[in-house]
C-alpha cells in the first residue's frame, strides 16, 4: 500500500513530458496536402513533444486569414506560401518572418483534359488568389510557351477542381494528391511543378518577436524530424498520404514517389530562389526581410 501511494504522488510531481509541452496555436487551411497534412501526423507521432512544445490546429480557410491572425497574435505560427499574402503585409511594415521550408518546389499542377498546352490557347484556366507567385509565374509559363488564356482566379482549390470536373473550366492548377486521383479520371499533366518555378513554396512562418523563443527552436526541430522521417520511413509516409488524402494504397505510392524531390529535406531555401520569387511577386525586399533562417546554424543534428 505504502509504494503504491508514493507512486501515485510521484505521478502527480513528476508530469510526463507531453503534459509539459508549450502549446503552439498553428492555423491550417485543411490537412489535404502533404506540407499540413505532415505536421499533424508529427504531431501525433511525438515529434513536438520531445523538444517540449504542442501543435494546436485551428481551420482557417483563406491565406488572409491566416496572416491577419499571426499578426494580431491569435496564432503562433502558420504554413504559408511565398506567394501568400505575407510578402506584401512585411513589405508593408508588419514584423513577420517565414522561419522554415516545408517543400522545395511548389505542390501546383496545370491538369487538363486536353493533351496540350496548344489546345487551352483561349480558354479558361483556374488559377489562384489575383496577384499571388502561383498566378504570374502561371501566367509567364503560358506566355514563353506562346499561349494565350483567361485566368480564373479562386481563393479555394476546392472549387477550382469542381469547375474543372464539370467543364467550366478547360485546365486547373491543383495540388499533387488532386493530380494522382485526377489522372485516374483521364486528366493530362500539362506543366509540372518543378516546370513553373520559382514559385510558392511553403513554410512556416511566425512573428518577428517570437524568433529566439524556445517554443520556435522546438517548433522547428519536431519538423526537421518530421521530414527526416518522412524520406526514412516511405512504408509510414505512404500510409499518412493514403489516409489524409483519401487515396488508394496504388496512388499513395505514385504520389509519395512524386514528392520525393518537392519535400524539403533541410527546412531551408536558397537565396537565389528567394530572390528570383521576389522579382516574379514585384516585392522590394531583401531575401533575410522575408525569411530568417539564422538561428538554424548550427542546428543540424
Amino acid at each position: 500500500m505504502t509504494y503504491l501511494i508514493l507512486l501515485l504522488i510521484g505521478m502527480l510531481l513528476w508530469p510526463n513530458h507531453a503534459q509539459g509541452a508549450q502549446p503552439v496555436r498553428i492555423g491550417v487551411w485543411s490537412f489535404n496536402i502533404i506540407a499540413t497534412m505532415l505536421l499533424k501526423e508529427a504531431q501525433d507521432r511525438g515529434f513536438y513533444e520531445r523538444h517540449g512544445v504542442r501543435l494546436e490546429f485551428e481551420i482557417v480557410r483563406r491565406d488572409a486569414d491566416l496572416v491577419a491572425g499571426l499578426r494580431s497574435g491569435s496564432l503562433d505560427v502558420i504554413p504559408v506560401a511565398m506567394g501568400s499574402g505575407l510578402p506584401f503585409a512585411i513589405a508593408a511594415g508588419s514584423p513577420l518572418r517565414s522561419v522554415f521550408v516545408l517543400t522545395d518546389y511548389p505542390d501546383n499542377y496545370l491538369v487538363s483534359k486536353h493533351t496540350s498546352l496548344e489546345a487551352v490557347q483561349g480558354k479558361r484556366i483556374g488559377s489562384a488568389t489575383s496577384g499571388t507567385v502561383l498566378e504570374r509565374v502561371l501566367s509567364e509559363a503560358l506566355r514563353e510557351r506562346g499561349v494565350t488564356a483567361e485566368l480564373v482566379p479562386f481563393d479555394l482549390s476546392g472549387p477550382r477542381i469542381a469547375a474543372l470536373r464539370t467543364g467550366a473550366l478547360d485546365a486547373a492548377v491543383v495540388s499533387l494528391l488532386y493530380w494522382t486521383k485526377l489522372q485516374s479520371e483521364g486528366y493530362t499533366l500539362l506543366v509540372s511543378a518543378e516546370e513553373m518555378q520559382p514559385l510558392s513554396t511553403y513554410g512556416l512562418a511566425v512573428n518577428a518577436k517570437d524568433l529566439q523563443a524556445p517554443w520556435v527552436r522546438g517548433m522547428v526541430r519536431g519538423t526537421l524530424d518530421a521530414l527526416r522521417w518522412y524520406h526514412t520511413d516511405p512504408e509510414g509516409a505512404r500510409s499518412m498520404i493514403s489516409r489524409y488524402g483519401e487515396l488508394t494504397a496504388e496512388q499513395a505510392s505514385s504520389a509519395y514517389t512524386r514528392s520525393q524531390a518537392m519535400v524539403s529535406r533541410t527546412g531551408v531555401l536558397p537565396e537565389s530562389r528567394i530572390r528570383a520569387a521576389l522579382r516574379v511577386l514585384g516585392v522590394a525586399l531583401e531575401p533575410h526581410a522575408l525569411f530568417d533562417f539564422s538561428w538554424l546554424q548550427g542546428d543540424r543534428r
